[in-house]
């Protein structure tokens, strides 16, 4: 199920929309719920992400080698397996 964001340039509110499939959003026509205005703008929608901290510290090439030898130290030496700091 497709969740749309709009911004209503009548009412200036932020209107969330659901709707029941991909194809409906070519045939339907969103309304703003405060103001039933059509003038509406389609936003794009922050997203975020779902990682297990396992799969987090995985990779840790994305941090630089100080703060790398930094998570080590506070692990205690141990880090995730394949994981080499110089």
């Amino acid at each position: 199920m497709p969740i749309y964001e709009y911004g209503c340039q009548d009412c200036g509110r932020l209107v969330t929309i659901f709707l029941k499939s991909f194809s409906e959003t070519e045939t339907s026509v969103p309304r703003c719920s405060t103001c039933d205005g059509q003038n509406l703008i389609r936003l794009i929608s922050q997203v975020s992400s779902v990682i297990s901290e396992r799969n987090r510290t995985k990779d840790l090439s994305w941090i630089d080698e100080n703060m790398a030898n930094r998570f080590k130290k506070n692990a205690g030496g141990k880090l995730s397996p394949g994981v080499e700091v110089s």
